[in-house]
């Protein structure tokens, strides 16, 4: 959490405060009390189901960003997505109710609390609380005598209003009224109701301005948003349901007209003690504003929701939705009276195109590859390249790859050294295939501090170009990630590339010749991502490739190196059918693979086995 403290004299503070007001007093000493505890604990911080920092989705995937907030005297929550502030508690919000009935903010039965600070309570009559609203409880209205009354608010001199609220009825015969400030036969300040077929947003500039749209089908027993907005500067009044602008009309007045001073109710009409054109549903989440949200906000307001829970807790949920690919920065930040800043930090969502159709391909993967220190004990790397190519006595006939992943040690030698390295390349050059074609992990062969000979030399994303020859740019398909956990596509084929890092748990990392004993299995974090990027790839066919054992998941497979025996007992090197043991993850059906193939290890993360 990162806190930033702005230091102010208590002159500017109770400036600030009482210009913040929208109407009534406010005695000096509560003020001055007030500042004594807004040094209080305060705390930001995201929560399940926030998707972790940096993660991976699809296009078109949506996202659900979950906080908690802990501020007793809270004057601004502001949500920023993508570069944009959204703010949902500040100057410009007048009423925001909650309707969850919490009694620890002083509300009951009969009391429901404005949250806003301003202090524009609500009056219940008739109307029940249910603990089935949209975002925790709401509010039930008959259709014959239910009201929330607000009371007069002062409107005359607003340039501009939004007003918002979720309902759902089933009822699309009678006219029913969400939040008004207009008594039946005495025209008002503004109307959000259902009339004769039409869901309509009203706004008097001496006459009734009218955005609506003809349709019964949001009476359909189900939450919808509806917001209401007077946008003066476009001289227009708008209706939005589910964060759609659906209706607009000309607004020519300068300021609303609030001549007749009706009180603002929710549910019905302004006549106290005679209530008309009774909501009959069920409302929730009510909220005013002095002025025009823009479409980007209405958006954000229908898919978010800002609820008090106590005195000083708070919570914040938000789903982005059908997301374009591209990479996405958000953070949340409050204020609070004392202004003290405190903020949850910045996390980054990418999301991936949407792959196109997959092309027709061949994988050819090579379980163990072996150069100069491992010779003549065990074949090439060079001579499994050109069998696979060419043919060979162990390989069977030649096939046509398109690309191949490279599972294996790449040396038998417990500690290679820049020889090695160098023997590597120079046998991709004996074979002529460009190494760019070549997706490697590495084993647990490799002694090296912090695995640098695979780093220098088989170099998966390309950062030891001069090195290793591999250029990220040149190849086929470009990966992603790190050097141990790193992710390409081809179409809607993902492959997620997973290397061992020697993480014994009694012992220093490396081979035993650096002082280590391998595990021969990833780590905990690639473990963690593995997971990560398959529960946020629902749509991909996806082939985890690995060299040893994944922890948590399965268990060895009792074939030596995951390669299966040759006719004459060696190993396969070159062979389209047991070159190698890859691996589908088993979380839905995939064409072409037999359903009769054993699992290793336990779902929902077990793996399916095929041969390549």
């Amino acid at each position: 959490m990162n806190v930033y403290t702005v230091h102010a004299n208590v002159l500017n503070i109770i400036r600030r405060f009482f210009f913040g007001m929208k109407k009534g007093v406010m005695v000096l000493f509560l003020v001055l009390a007030s500042l004594s505890t807004a040094c209080a604990n305060n705390s930001i911080e995201f929560v399940s189901p926030t998707p972790a920092n940096g993660i991976n989705i699809s296009e078109g995937g949506d996202v659900t960003i979950n906080m908690t907030l802990v501020e007793s005297n809270l004057t601004n929550f502001t949500f920023n997505w993508d570069g944009t502030n959204h703010e949902f508690y500040g100057d410009n919000i007048v009423v925001m109710m909650n309707l969850d009935n919490v009694s620890e903010l002083g509300e009951d039965d009969t009391l429901v609390k404005d949250i806003s600070g301003n202090g524009y309570d609500g009056a219940v009559t008739g109307a029940v609380y249910v603990s089935t609203g949209k975002h925790g409880g709401a509010y039930s209205f008959d259709g014959v005598s239910d009201a929330i009354n607000l009371g007069d608010i002062e409107m005359g001199s607003w340039t501009d209003i939004t007003v918002s609220a979720w309902a759902k009825t089933s009822d699309s015969t009678n006219t029913q009224r969400i939040v008004v400030k207009d008594q039946v036969g005495t025209p008002g300040n503004f109307m959000l109701w259902f009339t004769n077929g039409d869901w309509e947003f009203r706004a008097r500039d001496g006459t009734w301005k009218i955005a609506s749209i003809s349709s019964t089908a949001y009476n359909d027993g189900e939450w919808h948003h509806f917001a209401g907005v007077v946008d003066n500067a476009n001289n227009a009044v708008k209706l939005y349901i589910d964060g759609l602008q659906v209706g607009s009309n000309t607004f020519n007045s300068a300021t609303l007209d609030d001549s007749d001073n009706e009180e603002l109710v929710i549910g019905t009409d302004s006549h106290v003690g005679s209530y008309e054109h009774v909501f009959n549903g069920e409302i929730d989440e009510v909220r005013v504003y002095d002025k025009a949200l823009n479409a980007d906000e209405i958006t954000q307001l229908a898919n978010s929701n800002l609820r008090r829970f106590d005195t000083d807790d708070w919570g914040f949920i938000v789903d982005e939705n059908d997301l374009e690919d591209g990479t996405y920065l958000y953070n949340a930040s409050a204020i609070n009276l004392n202004e003290t800043r405190f903020s949850t930090g910045t996390r980054t969502l990418i999301v991936d195109p949407v792959p196109e159709l997959t092309p027709e391909f061949t994988v050819w993967a090579i379980g163990d590859p072996h150069i100069q220190t491992d010779l003549p004990s065990y074949r090439s790397y060079e001579e499994a390249i050109n069998d696979s190519l060419y043919g060979g006595t162990e390989g069977g006939p030649a096939f046509n790859w398109t690309l191949s992943l490279n599972m294996g040690d790449w040396t038998g030698g417990p500690c290679p050294a820049n020889p090695d390295g160098q023997d590597v390349i120079e046998q991709f050059e004996g074979s002529g295939v460009d190494q760019n074609l070549i997706y490697g992990i590495t084993g647990n062969h490799d002694g090296s501090t912090n695995d640098n000979w695979f780093k220098n030399w088989i170099d998966p994303l390309g950062t030891n170009t001069a090195t290793s020859g591999i250029n990220n740019s040149l190849r086929p398909s470009p990966v992603r990630g790190e050097w141990n956990r790193y992710y390409f596509e081809v179409g809607n084929v993902l492959f997620l590339m997973l290397s061992d890092w020697n993480e014994p748990s009694l012992a220093p990392f490396g081979r035993t010749c650096s002082g280590g004993h391998p595990a021969g299995r990833v780590t905990n974090d690639t473990f963690n991502w593995w997971v990560d990027m398959i529960e946020s790839h629902p749509d991909h066919i996806i082939i985890s490739t690995f060299h040893q054992a994944l922890i948590n998941t399965t268990a060895y497979t009792n074939l030596f190196e995951g390669v299966e025996q040759g006719i004459h007992g060696n190993h396969t090197w070159a062979d389209s059918h047991g070159s190698s043991m890859l691996y589908a993850i088993d979380n839905w059906s995939i064409d072409g693979l037999d359903e009769n193939h054993n699992f290793v290890g336990e779902r929902p993360y077990g793996f399916k086995k095929y041969i390549t």
